[in-house]
């Protein structure tokens, strides 16, 4: 799903330990959706904040599973323009991940902050019977800042001209 170039590849040693490669950019090989995972990591008395690209939604179950001590901060389903409503890619945030079983194995389903279901499949097409549900991941939506809701609130509470 994911490629690099050689001429993308760039030396950076301040970026990490000097047996990992940096790219500028990849590729995508394939117009399906893909995940952007951010997680806080504990590192002593620091917690870091590290990003990964995740291409299938079997890995990032998987990935989900495995994280021991770190904590999802968010979580976002990059959609391409097939199943997208503008036509063009788009960003979802996702809020819970189920892991389902079926009649032939198993299925990821994701819901959104409003708590509609989606997973990588064509828009329209079912799903799989579901013979049973587990709850991988769930997150609580952010909280309006306050300086945003404050600003919405006056705007609003100002009589017309």
């Amino acid at each position: 799903m994911f490629t690099t170039e050689p001429q993308d590849e760039f030396h950076a040693p301040v970026l990490g330990a000097s047996d990992r490669r940096h790219w500028r950019m990849f590729r995508l090989s394939l117009h399906a959706p893909w995940f952007l995972l951010t997680v806080e990591v504990p590192d002593g008395e620091v917690r870091l904040l590290t990003t990964a690209c995740i291409a299938w939604d079997t890995d990032l179950a998987t990935v989900l599973e495995s994280l021991g001590e770190a904590h999802v901060v968010s979580l976002l389903c990059m959609t391409p323009g097939w199943c997208s409503p503008t036509g063009r890619w788009a960003a979802r945030e996702v809020y819970e991940v189920w892991e389902l079983k079926t009649r032939t194995g198993k299925a990821v389903l994701l819901r959104d902050r409003d708590g509609e279901e989606f997973g990588d499949r064509l828009p329209g097409q079912p799903l799989e019977e579901e013979l049973a549900r587990r709850l991988i991941l769930k997150l609580d939506p952010p909280s309006e800042p306050a300086d945003i809701a404050t600003a919405k609130n006056s705007s609003t509470d100002k009589a017309s001209p």
